[in-house]
């Protein structure tokens, strides 16, 4: 739960396909939950199986440099949505 911080959405209807997600990496997540939101029905648990069998054998660490990086993008993304919150 502290890596995937949806405040916005109701993930109790997805309960088994997060089940799936969290087999990868927690440095995933995030990112698949989102690609997972972004479509428009959510996903099946096979759909969310097959995504996780992509990433199979990925390091459970997440590299320093990735890490940083990963930050501030997503200082950068809250970033902008502060300033769109602020310019409404």
């Amino acid at each position: 739960s502290e890596a995937v911080c949806h405040v916005a959405h109701d993930l109790s209807d997805h309960y088994r396909t997060l089940v799936e997600i969290h087999a990868t990496p927690s440095w995933l997540w995030y990112a698949l939950v989102e690609k997972m939101l972004a479509s428009e029905s959510g996903w099946t648990v096979k759909e969310a199986h097959d995504q996780v069998a992509r990433f199979k054998g990925l390091p459970v660490d997440y590299p320093q440099e990735r890490r940083m990086l990963y930050l501030m993008l997503r200082f950068v993304e809250l970033a902008l949505m502060l300033a769109a919150a602020l310019w409404v």
